[in-house]
């Protein structure tokens, strides 16, 4: 009886071995990168360095051919970045949509209180006539009823009565920047401001 037992035990183990399987192992290739279409991508980062690289530039040869880097300087930094943004995609405002600079960081937005980082220089969002430069802040007319307030300026590059462009140049800040949206005079407070717009509703 109990050699019985034996032998359907080691039948066991011998068919348990003998169904043992083993599976082909598969290998997968890492798909190839895709061929960027069309226009060639910038981070921007990466956008922000070429500016600051090639306003040097453009300031060195200044200074080579001048000789005398007091002449006009700040009009010629204004002129040369400004140039140096337009090769990049030009922000707008369409239907209460505000395309960001390249050049700024949103660090929060509360009560239609935008605030920014990213650099020194504060560019203007959208075309418009500067209607108000107060002791840090500068106003902007996008049409007859909205105006954009920069606040936080410390120097000033634009004066009442200017026309100015997308990424026209308006001042310089420390640290940090704000900007409010104001229709007929009263603060809007619904902004939905992103890492790339500004949106609000009338």
């Amino acid at each position: 009886m109990e050699l019985t037992v034996n032998n359907v035990v080691c039948d066991a183990e011998e068919n348990d071995w003998l169904d043992v399987s083993y599976t082909e192992r598969k290998y997968i290739d890492k798909p190839a990168r895709k061929k960027a279409k069309g226009k060639f991508a910038l981070t921007k980062g990466l956008k922000v360095l070429i500016i600051a690289v090639l306003c040097v530039a453009v300031l060195g040869t200044t200074l080579l051919i001048d000789g005398d880097f007091s002449k006009d300087v700040f009009a010629k930094v204004k002129s040369a970045y400004s140039s140096v943004l337009s090769v990049f995609d030009t922000p707008e405002q369409v239907n209460n949509v505000i395309t960001l600079p390249v050049n700024v960081n949103l660090v929060d937005s509360v009560e239609g209180v935008s605030t920014f980082s990213g650099g020194k220089a504060i560019l203007s969002f959208t075309n418009g006539t500067v209607t108000e430069v107060g002791e840090n802040t500068v106003t902007v007319a996008i049409d007859e009823d909205t105006t954009i307030t920069y606040t936080g300026l410390t120097t000033f590059f634009v004066a009442v009565g200017d026309a100015v462009q997308p990424n026209a140049l308006l001042g310089k800040y420390d640290g940090t920047f704000t900007t409010v949206i104001a229709e007929s005079g009263e603060v809007v407070k619904q902004v939905i401001a992103s890492e790339t717009q500004l949106e609000w509703q009338a």
